[in-house]
């Protein structure tokens, strides 16, 4: 028992630390001319253009490289970045977001758009029959959700003023657009997931000794890594469903429901303990559906009043 607490130890170390960067020596390197702007200068980077010192010649694979770093930003810093999020998510997500350690790591929102290309592509290469197009799923969604609103909207029997049918329609219709978009679109579907869930992590660990110091922002850059994590093991996930023949739905989305990989980062990130993690994650869970219910409370509050409002006006005018 002793040596697996070593070895337990040391593993904590060792995500904890990282990949460390030795510092820029500019004496140690080559005088270097900037072929750009004739700028003489010591380190990768000419200071006065920002023009690389090593220029390749132009090549296959400088073109595949070249589209690479349009679509994402890619370099090595993509790569370092997928890694760290999968031996040590809280550590590198928090020397992001609170030491100030940018230049190793991808932007998580440019690499959550460019993880939903990678999930769209790979979804459509190994499940092409799943299908692709929204608007088919929206039919059923949001039919199911409205039906009663769009029966009662134009029901016959009960015939309702056309300024209240038209805006219900309006809104049948919006709803159904925003369900294709969010459908179609796997980065935008994840980020609308994780603002819903950035009031209730900010309200469950602003007590702890790091949270309370945390802005909304870097809550959301903490997020949004998150999800980032989750869609890589979507990903990664697919290959296996593919050769086992399971098929494939949003559901197999395991990050979703994946509560101990949230336990995992979160206890690194805030330096708490395994229980103290995993008693937030279930605070947390419970947050969110308080929260959730809170805004759909406040919207119908908020379309009672707009809803008063236009009748009141219609009787002042003498139209009810």
């Amino acid at each position: 028992m002793g040596k697996f607490t070593e070895k337990y130890k040391a593993l904590q170390k060792w995500q904890k630390a990282g990949r460390e960067l030795k510092p820029f020596l500019p004496e140690e390197m080559e005088e270097t001319v900037c072929m750009n702007c004739d700028t003489h200068f010591h380190g990768n980077y000419c200071p006065n253009c920002g023009q690389a010192a090593k220029t390749h010649r132009l090549s296959f694979m400088g073109v595949i490289r070249d589209v690479l770093q349009l679509i994402g930003d890619l370099d090595s810093r993509s790569i370092r970045t997928c890694l760290e999020l999968f031996y040590r998510p809280g550590h590198m997500i928090r020397e992001y977001v609170l030491d100030g350690k940018r230049a190793p790591y991808l932007k998580p929102i440019s690499m959550l758009f460019f993880l939903s290309t990678i999930y769209i592509v790979m979804r459509f290469l190994l499940f092409p029959k799943f299908p692709l197009n929204g608007d088919e799923v929206a039919n059923g969604v949001v039919l199911d959700l409205a039906s009663g609103l769009n029966d009662g909207l134009n029901n016959e029997d009960v015939p309702l003023p056309q300024w209240i049918q038209e805006t219900g329609n309006s809104a049948y219709f919006a709803l159904k657009k925003v369900t294709i978009f969010l459908y179609e679109n796997k980065g935008a579907r994840t980020l609308a997931g994780l603002l819903l869930m950035l009031i209730p992590y900010k309200f469950i660990y602003k007590k702890t000794e790091i949270g309370e110091k945390m802005n909304l922002m870097e809550y959301f850059y903490l997020i949004c890594f998150m999800g980032c994590l989750g869609l890589l093991i979507s990903i990664m996930l697919m290959p296996y469903m593919w050769l086992t023949n399971q098929g494939f739905t949003e559901s197999s989305n395991l990050y979703d429901s994946n509560f101990l990989v949230d336990v995992w980062v979160t206890r690194q990130f805030f330096c708490l303990s395994w229980k103290e993690s995993f008693v937030k994650q279930i605070k947390l869970f419970f947050a969110s559906i308080l929260f959730v219910i809170q805004m759909l409370i406040l919207i119908a509050i908020i379309g009672a009043i707009l809803g008063a409002i236009g009748w009141f006006a219609l009787w002042l005018m003498g139209e009810l």
